[in-house]
């Protein structure tokens, strides 16, 4: 389930560039027992997570009452803020998404805001990140 809050998050903006698609695979290789996942068995993760979030509302709540394991749950607070706010802009789409999974995991804002600092490098709340670098 941590694959699909990541996925989830990472697919709001209806985007995914090529960069934020190696840190999904980078960030699903990091969890416990997918470190040694081929390109193709990722690829396979990754559709499975697609089709299973695709059951909307009764997925969110399969979330909230699925996933309880106090650390997994930060792991997938951590992983929905740095795909959410990949762009520096938190929509709102991506700011109603991290709200309920603050809810649906039973955090604080003070600790949803300390594991939104620790994934994007960003102090506050994910409702105050600062604007995207210009690039020229």
């Amino acid at each position: 389930m941590v694959v699909e809050v990541g996925l989830v998050a990472a697919m709001l903006d209806d985007s995914l560039p090529r960069a934020e698609s190696e840190a999904l695979v980078t960030a699903i290789r990091l969890l416990p027992g997918l470190r040694d996942l081929s390109e193709e068995q990722v690829n396979l993760v990754l559709t499975r997570a697609g089709a299973r979030t695709q059951h909307g509302d009764a997925w969110l709540c399969e979330v909230s009452h699925r996933l309880t394991n106090p650390g997994l749950r930060r792991v997938a607070f951590r992983m929905a803020s740095m795909f959410c706010s990949w762009d520096g802009v938190i929509d709102d789409k991506e700011q109603g998404y991290l709200n309920f999974l603050a809810k649906a995991f039973g955090f604080s804002v003070r600790e949803a805001d300390a594991l939104f600092a620790e994934a994007t490098g960003h102090n506050g709340t994910a409702s105050v990140m600062p604007p995207p670098m210009e690039t020229s």
